[in-house]
């Protein structure tokens, strides 16, 4: 499964991809003051709601246009 994310400056969007196929899916307000560690909790706590193991996720593709949250 490939974790999706694109970084934008209102917006973070995060995706789930089993081959072409778009699974669960979200859109996350962008805070800037936000730490790393604050991202993580959220990331597991979504993945957690739609009943995603981590260890399911084999890649990441990042895309940003928020140099500070890369």
């Amino acid at each position: 499964m490939l974790l999706c994310i694109d970084i934008g400056n209102t917006n973070i969007l995060l995706g789930l991809y089993e081959g072409d196929v778009l699974g669960p899916h979200w859109r996350l307000a962008t805070v800037h003051e936000r730490m790393p560690d604050e991202f993580a909790m959220q990331l597991l706590a979504l993945f957690n709601y739609a009943n995603i193991a981590p260890a399911q996720v084999t890649g990441v593709a990042i895309a940003s246009g928020v140099a500070t949250l890369t």
